[in-house]
């Protein structure tokens, strides 16, 4: 009889118990957004931060910025984008273009590669679209709030096909905080 109470509370229990998707021991949280062209879409993040987005065949990697100096003139900062995921079945891939769809409200071409290149199944763009940081060009940048960007990465197979993943970056007050005392060194 007390093996079949506990079979029971052991059962409800299981019913009960928070199942819930984690991601590196933190709990997954599904958020919408409101993309480029009015798409309504759900990301997965977590408190410390994105998901890298990944199906059976690609998984990105890297999404973001970095600061560095101009390749014209070393006293002068520059924000890069820079972009990488990898392709885990050495698909043949034709062509990679990387759109920024939020907060964006059209679609705006951050990178395009018609003819890419992958080393040890990884393909990367650094360095794109350098912009030289300030109130006007970067706005989001000073304010004291965390800022949200979602990348739309399509990858174009020989074949005709191709898949779409969205990234979402969360550049958190600390990170732009930590920016802004790099930029300093530059004047």
């Amino acid at each position: 009889m007390i093996k079949v109470i506990f079979i029971i509370v052991c059962s409800v229990s299981i019913l009960f118990a928070d199942i819930s998707e984690t991601y590196m021991g933190y709990k997954v949280i599904k958020m919408p957004f409101k993309i480029a062209d009015n798409q309504n879409v759900e990301l997965r993040l977590t408190e410390a931060g994105a998901i890298p987005a990944e199906n059976e065949d690609y998984k990105i990697e890297y999404a973001g910025l970095t600061l560095a100096p101009s390749p014209e003139n070393q006293k002068v900062p520059n924000l890069f984008f820079g972009f990488a995921f990898t392709n885990k079945f050495d698909a043949n891939v034709s062509e990679i273009i990387v759109e920024e769809v939020f907060p964006s409200e059209k679609a705006i071409v951050i990178y395009e590669d018609k003819n890419p290149q992958f080393i040890n199944k990884r393909w990367a763009a650094k360095r794109v679209q350098p912009v030289i940081p300030s109130k006007e060009i970067t706005p989001w940048l000073y304010n004291s709030k965390g800022s949200i960007y979602i990348f739309r990465f399509t990858i174009k197979k020989k074949d005709g096909s191709s898949t779409t993943l969205l990234q979402l970056v969360w550049f958190s007050r600390e990170f732009k905080s930590s920016l802004l005392l790099s930029l300093e060194k530059y004047k």
